[in-house]
């Protein structure tokens, strides 16, 4: 899939869904219709967000926010099942969540949602997919000293998102050369800025969290004390909150 083309490949995905092309269920139906018409609403430079805008880093290099995210994932490779060694090749509905989510950005560049909820059944690659993600996040989303984490309910639950995502790392070495990723037994570093006695003594401040097989129940709400998760049994599949 080329890279410019993700964005785009997510739109018709959304279109089919909604036009009943794609049996779905209707929760999956309404995310795809909120996305078309978020598309619709949120137009022109005046408007408080845009969708996949061409963004430039401080060191001059432009990117489009949701394609980066793509065309990184499928250049990392399967590691567990009949799959394993070759690269990644996104489906339509994973290209959907990944650029609903990190294709929003406001004027400024910042994302416009921090919270997602993705609900699918098992055997869907989901620690595949939330393994790459955390890559992304710790090291190619350009933020010095990127704090990454894997939660869930057992430590077992969270190792497989690690496992995978340190598995990935050690197979491509590029990625490792490129970001300056160092893998060990227990985790995976990037480059963070020299400490100062603040950041030092400051509380962890998470980049990035997977939860793993966390149910929307009670519990869960009070554990993680977002909105969001309570939102989520209207939108089980892509759920998102504007911040």
């Amino acid at each position: 899939m080329k890279p410019s083309s993700y964005a785009t490949i997510a739109t018709q995905y959304a279109r089919a869904v909604v036009a009943g092309k794609i049996p779905i269920c209707k929760w999956v139906k309404q995310a795809c219709q909120r996305q078309l018409d978020d598309l619709a609403k949120f137009r022109g430079k005046a408007s408080p967000y845009q969708f996949n805008p061409k963004l430039t880093e401080k060191d001059g290099r432009t990117f489009h926010p949701a394609d980066n995210l793509c065309a990184f994932i499928e250049r990392l490779p399967h590691v567990k099942g009949p799959l394993a060694g070759e690269m990644i090749k996104l489906e339509p509905w994973q290209v959907f969540i990944l650029t609903t989510v990190f294709g929003w950005v406001k004027p400024d560049g910042k994302r416009r949602f921090r919270r997602s909820y993705i609900e699918v059944p098992r055997g869907n690659a989901k620690s595949t997919l939330s393994s790459a993600l955390a890559l992304y996040m710790l090291a190619a989303d350009r933020e010095g000293g990127a704090e990454v984490y894997s939660l869930a309910t057992t430590r077992d639950q969270a190792r497989i998102v690690f496992g995978d995502a340190q598995t990935m790392a050690r197979q491509f070495a590029g990625f490792r050369t490129w970001f300056g990723v160092g893998v060990s037994a227990h985790n995976l570093t990037a480059p963070r800025r020299v400490p100062t006695k603040q950041t030092a003594l400051r509380r962890l401040r998470p980049k990035h969290t997977s939860f793993k097989r966390v149910r929307p129940t009670q519990r869960s709400r009070s554990l993680l004390g977002w909105r969001l998760v309570h939102q989520s049994q209207r939108w089980p599949v892509g759920s998102v909150q504007d911040v």
